[in-house]
């Protein structure tokens, strides 16, 4: 995949609510694994976990392939 320019990205963000309370691991997850790393490095992307005391905040920046259209 090429990469793109500064404004061709896509944030995206989440919020987990309802579970249990969370709480940054001393080890990470399968989960934060491939966010923090494969996604990354495959990417380009800059993913950020908040681990909030009423559920994580995970907000990614994810290059756009060139050519990449809106809509």
């Amino acid at each position: 995949m090429g990469r793109a320019s500064a404004g061709e990205r896509l944030l995206l963000s989440w919020k987990e609510e309802g579970g249990p309370r969370s709480r940054r691991r001393h080890t990470k997850g399968f989960g934060s694994r491939v966010l923090e790393r494969g996604l990354v490095h495959e990417t380009g992307s800059t993913v950020h976990l908040d681990y909030r005391p009423d559920g994580l905040v995970c907000t990614m920046e994810i290059p756009l392939p060139k050519g990449a259209r809106n809509g």
